[in-house]
């Protein structure tokens, strides 16, 4: 696969087998109707043939297919002016563009967790129709619905009105909050990089650290039934069940 980078997007063209691959493992969007400009790939067998592009990927999702996956090469910027719009782009190069091209760093603290649930062989999409940054999947898609909505939230802190927001919404969809935050690592923290929910990344010479906590909203109904069962505790943290989608005949 190659692709372009377009505004806060790269638009690629792939190969028939590349895109049942994407679309298994819900990497970006088809093209269809969502493009307005006819933008063209030039095809890297050495002709002159162009082919449209396919797929729209995020950045995050374009930056994962070419450092992790390797799947994707992004040869340049549609910038007439840049010296690298001939050449394949670096990693390093395509991180600090991308870095710029998001935020806060929010283009890191995706990618990073983005990353961290895709390596456990979990499938992520946004999570914008539930107020999310994206919900995952342990299952395949087309049978089973997902089970967490994703919040990725900046160091600060968070209060308790948005996360009992939070954990009603996914109470009523049949999912569990995942709250991750992402911050550069500091050796001085008082932190400790071993506890089972915290994680140790390090891109471009730099290390990070994800956090992670799930939530759910207490069902009060729920623990009373529980009460009767010696062996099951009321307040016990209940783990998010894989739910099967049921098709309409």
């Amino acid at each position: 696969m190659f692709g372009i980078i377009d505004d806060c997007h790269v638009l690629v063209t792939a190969q028939k087998d590349e895109l049942t691959y994407l679309r298994a493992s819900l990497t970006g969007f088809a093209v269809e109707n969502t493009i307005t400009s006819q933008t063209s790939l030039t095809s890297q067998s050495g002709n002159d043939t162009t082919r449209q592009p396919q797929v729209i990927l995020s950045l995050v999702e374009a930056y994962y297919q070419v450092a992790i996956t390797k799947r994707l090469s992004i040869t340049n910027v549609r910038d007439k002016d840049s010296e690298k719009n001939e050449s394949k782009l670096t990693n390093s190069y395509l991180w600090t563009l991308f870095s710029s091209l998001l935020p806060e760093e929010r283009f890191i603290s995706h990618f990073i967790t983005y990353n961290h649930f895709r390596q456990r062989e979990w499938l992520l999409k946004s999570g914008l129709n539930y107020g999310g940054h994206y919900v995952m999947y342990r299952g395949d898609p087309n049978l089973f619905h997902s089970e967490y909505i994703i919040y990725i939230i900046s160091d600060s802190s968070i209060s308790w009105n948005v996360v009992q927001a939070m954990t009603r919404i996914a109470g009523d969809v049949k999912k569990t909050v995942l709250l991750c935050a992402i911050k550069r690592f500091n050796e001085d923290s008082t932190s400790s990089p071993r506890c089972s929910d915290t994680f140790l990344y390090r891109f471009h010479d730099v290390d990070y650290e994800l956090k992670s906590m799930a939530i759910r909203h207490w069902d009060v109904v729920q623990a009373a039934d529980h009460v009767y069962n010696a062996q099951s505790n009321r307040f016990q943290f209940q783990t998010q069940l894989c739910i099967r989608k049921r098709y309409k005949k």
